[in-house]
């Protein structure tokens, strides 16, 4: 059960936490949120889509072909090859907007990384004169940067829609295990696109929605690897591709590092 709380000194100033190694907690997410910034690396080994929520689409990264099964985490909860969101990056970590609008970061109490002021392994949410560690604070601008890139590509997918070129994606697929169909994802209209004016273009191209739109065409080739991830998920992993990217992408001195990406 998760349970996300605010982290503050007064309640984990005796508390410690753990960087992840192995990513169980994203072994159920079919999807996951993208932005555009993260496009043009994703969409080399997944998927790349549209979902809708509450009349609003926003870009999400195809991971499974079933519910609640991320073919990208294997049964030991590493994550097998491609490209990973960086949804992802900072588990247990969340950031969530208080009732004044205000970035406010907050973690799952309920997370097995969280530990207690005894156990020296972990790291530390605050120093002795009660100020947020360094790493911590690397992790809040972290999130607080895929935020603003989130509501820059909701702007985006936004603009997609008033173009009309946002439109459902019957994605069906043929696997070992039968044929499968996915509902409620949505993909670019490539022939309306097609068809476009050059004002139109001009002003997809301006608000950065142009590139967004080619990019998840291209992405949709990738669905085979999902199908080839699905088929052999029950074989030995023992030689597959497997990602080593963890918490441990950020560097000693508090900066992530992205050159295993």
């Amino acid at each position: 059960m998760v349970n996300i709380v605010a982290i503050t000194s007064k309640e984990f100033s005796d508390k410690r936490w753990h960087r992840f190694k192995l990513m169980k907690f994203a072994a159920n997410d079919t999807v996951a949120p993208l932005s555009a910034h993260e496009a043009s690396r994703a969409i080399l080994s997944m998927p790349v889509g549209f979902i809708q929520k509450a009349g609003q689409f926003s870009l999400v990264a195809l991971q499974g072909l079933e519910s609640d099964h991320n073919l990208f985490v294997n049964q030991s909860g590493r994550w097998r090859g491609g490209y990973i969101p960086h949804h992802y990056f900072c588990y247990p970590f969340q950031m969530r907007k208080s009732t004044d609008g205000k970035l406010v970061l907050c973690i799952d109490q309920e997370s097995e990384l969280l530990s207690s002021k005894d156990d020296e392994l972990a790291e530390e949410f605050f120093d002795e004169a009660g100020a947020p560690k360094k790493l911590v604070t690397d992790v809040a601008e972290f999130l607080s940067s895929h935020i603003v890139q989130l509501e820059s590509t909701a702007k985006t997918c936004q603009l997609l829609a008033e173009h009309r070129l946002i439109k459902p994606w019957p994605l069906q697929v043929e696997t070992s295990k039968g044929g499968i169909a996915l509902e409620a994802l949505y993909c670019i209209d490539e022939e309306r696109l097609n068809s476009l004016s050059a004002t139109a273009l001009k002003e997809l191209r301006n608000g950065d929605a142009l590139s967004l739109a080619y990019a998840q065409l291209f992405s949709m080739l990738n669905v085979h690897l999902l199908v080839k991830q699905l088929d052999n998920s029950g074989q030995d992993e023992s030689s597959a591709a497997l990602s080593e990217i963890s918490f441990e992408s950020f560097d000693s001195d508090g900066t992530i590092n992205f050159d295993n990406l």
